[in-house]
């Protein structure tokens, strides 16, 4: 609507301030729509990051503590042979003694 004084080049001139001004709201805020998907995006992959980080420490612990593992196995047969040997010896021992 024409208010007193003013012409229509004067409203269509208003129109157009005012389509610039919504227009550089809608920019606005797209950015910071843009800028907080971007930051949570960032802390989500520091998150999936430090996951794989925790998963890798807690592998190489399992690693560890099977290597620990099978040198405790592997000490464990070699005392079974021993007292294998050692039995297999007392027990030709004893049937000597006897015989």
């Amino acid at each position: 609507m024409l208010t007193q004084g003013e012409t229509s080049q004067d409203v269509y001139e208003r129109g157009q301030l005012e389509e610039i001004l919504r227009l550089n709201d809608t920019i606005r805020k797209m950015r910071y729509w843009n800028m907080i998907r971007n930051v949570t995006a960032h802390e989500r992959q520091e998150r999936e990051l430090a996951n794989q980080r925790a998963q890798l420490t807690s592998n190489a612990a399992l690693w560890d503590q099977l290597a620990e593992a099978e040198k405790r196995e592997q000490i464990t047969k070699q005392e079974l042979n021993l007292t294998k040997l050692s039995l297999a010896s007392y027990v030709k021992l004893i049937e000597k003694l006897q015989g």
